[in-house]
């Protein structure tokens, strides 16, 4: 065997190598959790369907969620995987939407979550929603599907709020929300404490 073709193997093998532990590794880099073997590693056509926030491209940079959400030695539920999340707002050290097999996330830069099946987040009288304590005041984060409108929430004190919805996310007072989903229907719910998780 000549010298360039052993100098040739040799640095194919080292790219290999290096190629494996950047595979080997790169999923960690996510969490601190423990992926599920039912982890997804697409969007569910149903989700990306109702939530543009994750139609959008995946920014590694951007949407990269902190690792302590799921905390080491903790098995990550309903095949929710990190490395799909989408980042929709910067408020609250960031407000994430994750999908999971058949299930959705909400989860802030804080470590809160919540979950729902997409058989309710898809629902349109419902909203997903988590309370989250950004320096000690409560506030709610609700996930709404594209096309909603006229969303406000009546706080505990009876003062109305409008609600901007960025990236299918709003932000607010505890309270009742009111919005017009895409069909023109009317619904209401209270948001003074979390939904229920899948």
């Amino acid at each position: 065997m000549t010298r360039l073709r052993k100098s040739v193997l040799l640095m194919a093998a080292l790219i290999a190598a290096a190629v494996g532990v950047h595979a080997a590794t790169a999923g960690d880099t996510e969490t601190n959790g423990t992926l599920s073997s039912d982890a997804v590693t697409t969007v569910d056509p149903g989700l990306s369907g109702a939530f543009a926030v994750l139609r959008r491209p995946r920014d590694a940079a951007r949407d990269h969620l902190p690792r302590d959400t799921f905390p080491a030695g903790t098995q990550i539920p309903f095949g929710i995987n990190p490395a799909m999340s989408r980042k929709a707002l910067d408020d609250d050290n960031g407000i994430f939407v994750v999908p999971g097999d058949k299930e959705v996330c909400l989860a802030t830069g804080n470590g809160d979550t919540a979950c729902t099946t997409e058989q309710t987040a898809l629902d349109p009288g419902h909203v997903l929603a988590l309370i989250s304590s950004p320096g000690g005041d409560s506030q709610v984060v609700a996930l709404f599907p594209d096309g909603v409108k006229n969303v406000e929430v009546r706080d505990n004190q009876g003062q109305d709020h409008a609600l901007a919805v960025t990236n299918n996310v709003a932000v607010g007072s505890e309270g009742v929300v009111s919005w017009t989903d895409r069909s023109g229907v009317d619904h209401q719910q209270s948001l003074d404490a979390p939904s229920p998780t899948g």
